[in-house]
């Protein structure tokens, strides 16, 4: 939804009006329906959402998402996004007080200033040629310390997979009994391609190894079997 929101702006001023794009999530998302798979709306559903508007404005190298805390959110599952490390909104899920006062299954939310948006500077839009060749998509699930952030250890996988790993995505992240206290799995998928030739199983392997290599040395991160 798009509309305007009022701002405080002192007691004898008109308040400031600001255009905001939010959205409210919940329920079974189709992430791929040719295949049908289905998995509850969680962060990362949303996030990913994001992330694609942002790449559709030519903004996704400049946004980054910082754990946040705001009164009506989940304390753990909160975030703000930055775009050239100015705040241009927040992506949560609904505190569980909330949901349970309303009677709600898990719920999440997203607010953006959409004047900062579409005021953002962006380079020209350059076109690429269809793929010629196929990419090569490979999952990994990995363990680490339940403080660790996710972004943080995607960023890791992208700076480590170098030119071959074209894009790096979070579908799932897990807490539970089948993990050692103070874990989490986060599961991650990889895409590889080379526009000129289509790539070995060898070759994938070794980037696909050094990407295990540098996550376990940053992160102490171990495979989830």
């Amino acid at each position: 939804e798009i509309g305007s929101v009022y701002l405080a702006n002192g007691e004898h001023e008109l308040p400031n009006e600001k255009e905001r794009l939010a959205g409210v999530l919940t329920g079974v998302w189709h992430a791929h329906l040719w295949q049908g798979e289905k998995k509850a709306v969680d962060f990362y559903v949303v996030k990913g959402i994001l992330d694609g508007l942002f790449a559709l404005l030519g903004l996704e190298n400049r946004v980054e998402y910082k754990q946040a805390k705001r009164e009506h959110l989940h304390p753990g599952r909160t975030a703000d996004m930055l775009l050239d490390g100015k705040t241009i909104g927040f992506i949560g899920q609904l505190h569980p007080n909330v949901q349970k006062q309303f009677d709600l299954k898990e719920t999440y939310v997203f607010e953006l200033d959409l004047e900062a948006l579409l005021k953002a500077e962006v380079a020209d839009i350059r076109y690429t040629a269809i793929p010629r060749f196929p990419s090569i998509t490979r999952d990994i699930a990995l363990v680490v310390d339940e403080h660790v952030v996710a972004g943080e250890l995607q960023k890791a996988i992208i700076e480590a997979g170098g030119e071959l790993l074209k894009d790096v995505s979070i579908f799932d992240v897990y807490k539970g009994d089948r993990l050692p206290e103070g874990k989490k799995s986060i599961a991650f998928s990889l895409r590889y391609y080379d526009p000129e030739r289509t790539l070995t199983d060898e070759e994938i392997t070794n980037v696909h190894e050094q990407v295990i290599k540098a996550v376990e040395q940053q992160f102490g991160a171990t495979l989830r079997g």
